[in-house]
Formats: C-alpha cells, sequence, structure tokens
C-alpha cells in the first residue's frame, strides 16, 4: 500500500479491536487529549499509569467520564515504571506512550536483558512524515536513539523500520541509504557503509525492503534531478524511508521536515516487544495522537 497521508494510513489499519495502550506517568492535559481522541475513534483502549489526583483532575477538564478510564494510581516514577514491566511481562499492552516520566528511565526497561523485552539487536526511531512537497508519506530512521550506529547497527535499524512499515501495510519499502554523494568514497566511511547494505539486501540479509546506497538528498526525493544525473535507481525520487548515518544527521533532517509549511509528523520506537511512543512535551496534541495511533497500526493485532 502507499498511503499519501497519514488519513489513508489510519483508514487501512483500522479495526474493530482498539489496542490497549499504557500511558507512563499520564500527567500533562495535552496528551489526554491525543489519548482521548485516539479511544474516540477505536484506535486505543488507554491505560493510564501515574497519581490519580491528577488524571482525574485532567479527565474532568476535557469533560469527560472517569469511568470510562482505566487508571493504574502510582505514588511517583519509579512505581508507574514497575507497573508498565509488569503489564508489558504479562502482555497486558500493547503500546507504550511516554509522558511525564524521563525517557532515558523508560527506555532501560526495554533494554535491561533480564526483562526479555528487545526483539531485535537495537530499538530505534522511526518517524513518519507528511510533506507537502513529496507524493507519499515519507520515513526516516534513526533520529533519536543510536547516535554513531556501526554497519550491524544499521542493518538492524533498516530490517526494524521494514518490519514495522510491513505491519502498517506499506509496500516494501525503497531505503535510501542517505550521504552526501551518490557514489562511494573510501574516505566517507557512510558511503562506504551505504554500499554494504546495498550488497546486505541483494544478499537476503536485509529482507522485505530495496536498499540503494550511497544516495544523496535530491537523488532520493526528485525523480527530475536523478535523470539529469543519470542516476538509475528503483529508489531514485520514490524513496520511503531514509536511513541517515548518524544521530547529529538524522534529527537536524526531521527537525527540518517537522518544521516544514503545512508537514505532520508522528514517530515511535521499533525493536521492542510493543512500540513505544516517545514524544517531546512540547510535541502538539496532534503530534501526539497520530504517533499514538501509527504505533497502534504497527503493533499488528487485529
Amino acid at each position: 500500500m502507499i498511503y499519501q497521508n497519514f488519513e489513508q494510513l489510519l483508514e487501512h489499519n483500522r479495526t474493530d479491536h482498539p489496542l490497549r495502550a499504557a500511558v507512563v506517568m499520564a500527567h500533562e492535559l495535552e496528551t489526554l487529549q491525543a489519548v482521548v481522541k485516539a479511544m474516540d475513534e477505536g484506535i486505543a483502549l488507554p491505560v493510564l499509569i501515574g497519581d490519580q489526583e491528577i488524571i482525574l483532575k485532567n479527565i474532568r477538564a476535557l469533560g469527560r467520564d472517569a469511568a470510562d478510564f482505566t487508571i493504574c494510581h502510582c505514588a511517583d516514577q519509579a512505581q508507574c515504571l514497575e507497573a508498565v514491566t509488569g503489564m508489558l511481562t504479562r502482555g497486558e499492552v500493547d503500546v507504550v506512550m511516554k509522558d511525564q516520566v524521563k525517557t532515558g528511565d523508560l527506555m532501560r526497561i526495554f533494554v535491561k536483558k533480564e526483562n526479555g523485552f528487545l526483539r531485535g539487536p537495537v530499538l530505534s526511531h522511526l518517524a513518519l512524515n507528511q510533506l507537502p512537497m513529496y507524493h507519499k508519506l515519507l520515513c526516516v530512521s534513526d533520529t533519536t536513539l543510536n547516535p554513531y550506529p556501526d554497519l550491524a547497527g544499521k542493518k538492524a535499524i533498516i530490517q526494524n523500520a521494514a518490519d514495522a512499515m510491513a505491519k502498517m501495510g506499506f509496500e516494501p519499502p525503497k531505503v535510501a541509504v542517505m550521504a552526501a554523494i551518490e557514489y562511494v568514497n573510501p574516505k566517507m566511511k557512510e558511503t562506504v557503509e551505504a554500499a554494504a547494505l546495498k550488497e546486505a539486501n541483494q544478499a537476503g540479509e536485509l529482507t522485505g525492503c530495496i536498499v540503494e546506497g550511497p544516495i544523496s538528498l535530491d537523488l532520493a526525493l526528485d525523480g527530475h534531478a536523478a535523470e539529469i544525473k543519470g542516476y538509475e535507481s528503483p529508489v531514485a525520487g520514490d524513496a520511503d524511508l531514509m536511513l541517515v548515518p548518524d544521530l547529529v544527521s538524522g534529527n537536524l533532517l526531521g527537525k527540518s521536515l517537522n518544521y516544514m509549511p503545512n508537514s505532520r509528523f508522528a514517530g515511535f520506537i521499533t525493536g521492542a516487544c510493543v512500540p513505544v511512543v516517545l514524544t517531546s512535551r512540547a510535541s502538539s496534541p496532534e503530534n501526539k495522537y497520530l504517533s499514538l495511533a501509527v504505533a497502534c497500526a504497527a503493533a499488528g493485532i487485529s
């Protein structure tokens, strides 16, 4: 499936079975607004973990009935993390969403080996962008977690993204392994590794995707530019996923896309037993809603 916008993605993944979403330290009113919208649309069944008094105050502020919500009262962050760890261990939730809990502390429960929550070599963030200048949703990874992934790390990031995109109903994604140039330069490690990733894909080591690299930003997104430069690839001008070489470039690219006029974005963590929504406290209710909604789609449960 090729999605031009988030509405198409969510409609394609709509089911009669809303997913159980644990919201950790659910104390922000804006987060609750997003969660309520997902609940009203039949996407999520929220489990609100945190201080019951604060949660009830926000529920009342939205004019909602507290009886419609499942609340797990916890007095502090440590209790919240213990509660969500237990829920994950017992298979009681399908998606986890961060609210006021500290990001590093939440992610530690997923990487702790004895918990058994990892499903791949690494965790990675998948960002989905709806852009006015591009003909379909464009994904970027990793913009959040892995500062300087090596070749093995990049393989895992691509596979995490391809698996999540498959669960959301994407066609096998066309992956652009980003670099400043579109040919191998031994002095530029990212170009050497991009070529190695393409070879790994051709050898069947990376599945469910088509990998091209090294490739520059203009060639990945603009078929006319590729034609002018004589660059032939099924990925040219039609990339579904851009793999960035490091966290700095990914963060800069991601925020540049996010601040583009009329753009919309969502994102979640892949590679764990469930998708994990990590939005900024400064994110809008719509961004939080879209991130929760696409994470539910990626949970792949019908």
